[in-house]
């Protein structure tokens, strides 16, 4: 037995019977039943793609993947060609700055240099040779503490621009890099070709020899082969 489903609804003052018993479509949703499929639409209607359709279409968003691929690959290329030029180019205007600037300067400090090496050396030996007690009150003493403090000066002003001193090592002559100023006749065969004593260092800058060292060369004695 089904229940009175009608009931009184009171609206703007009047009394209305409204019908609340359940219709015949009561257990469905409106739209779409809940055991209804929703509807494919047709083939080649505006709102579905057919496969062969989708298929196409992923093709060409790969082809433009890959052609957007090469193109930064390409790029890529480029800007490492670039900063490989860009290295190239600085590298040859520190080369340029070094010819036209700093190698003039460093032969023209050389001289000056090996002056102030060989002055405070002479003082050295001057002071060395008085008694120890009389040795700071002499003049030979503050000249060669002025003279060292001013090649100590010269090689910081140097190194600033990238120039420095340097002594070859080993004790056998390298033309490539030392100049023989002297010779010294060897007392035996084995020592010819040896440096009996420095002189000067050399200046470099970058490791490449602008003036060379000057040393004193053993040589062997007049008659003899070296």
């Amino acid at each position: 037995m089904i229940a009175n489903s009608k009931q009184e609804v009171a609206t703007d003052g009047e009394t209305d019977v409204v019908d609340t018993s359940p219709g015949p479509d009561s257990g469905r949703c409106r739209g779409v039943a809940a055991t209804e499929e929703l509807p494919v639409p047709p083939p080649g209607s505006g709102d579905g793609f057919t496969l062969a359709e989708v298929l196409q279409s992923l093709a060409e968003v790969k082809a433009t993947l890959v052609s957007q691929g090469e193109m930064f690959t390409e790029l890529g290329h480029r800007d490492s060609l670039f900063g490989r030029l860009h290295e190239r180019l600085a590298a040859y205007e520190q080369d340029e700055r070094s010819r036209s600037f700093l190698e003039p300067l460093t032969r023209k400090a050389a001289p000056l240099h090996r002056r102030l090496r060989e002055q405070a050396g002479h003082a050295r030996r001057a002071f060395e040779t008085l008694p120890q007690q009389l040795r700071q009150a002499s003049p030979y003493y503050w000249a060669y503490r002025s003279l060292e403090a001013t090649r100590v000066e010269l090689e910081t002003l140097l190194a600033d621009f990238g120039i420095e001193t340097f002594v070859a090592g080993g004790n056998a002559f390298d033309r490539r890099c030392q100049e023989a100023v002297e010779r010294v006749t060897a007392g035996s065969s084995h020592k010819t070709g040896e440096i009996a004593r420095r002189i000067a260092p050399g200046l470099r800058i970058d490791g490449r020899v602008i003036v060379a060292e000057r040393v004193a060369v053993y040589v062997a004695p007049s008659g003899r082969n070296s």
